[in-house]
């Protein structure tokens, strides 16, 4: 995961071979294995774009938070 400062807004991005990790995690996962972004608001950490916007689901919002988590550890997010 890599996550980058956007002014207002914190993007985290997330390889293939890290979403192939966490589906291993979560063996009913429907993520497609290539890149997923998450753009998260800076002063609340709300969850505000998801890129490719047409993935859904529990996994999704586990992987999210995970990203949250990454752009927190980095100090980008409160």
């Amino acid at each position: 995961m890599r996550a980058y400062s956007q002014g207002v807004f914190v993007r985290v991005d997330t390889s293939t071979a890290d979403v192939e990790a966490f589906n291993s995690r979560w063996p009913c996962s429907s993520i497609p294995a290539r890149r997923v972004s998450f753009t998260f608001d800076r002063r609340n950490a709300d969850l505000v774009d998801l890129d490719p916007c047409e993935i859904d689901g529990p996994e999704v919002v586990a992987l999210s938070q995970d990203c949250r988590e990454h752009a927190r550890a980095r100090g980008l997010l409160p």
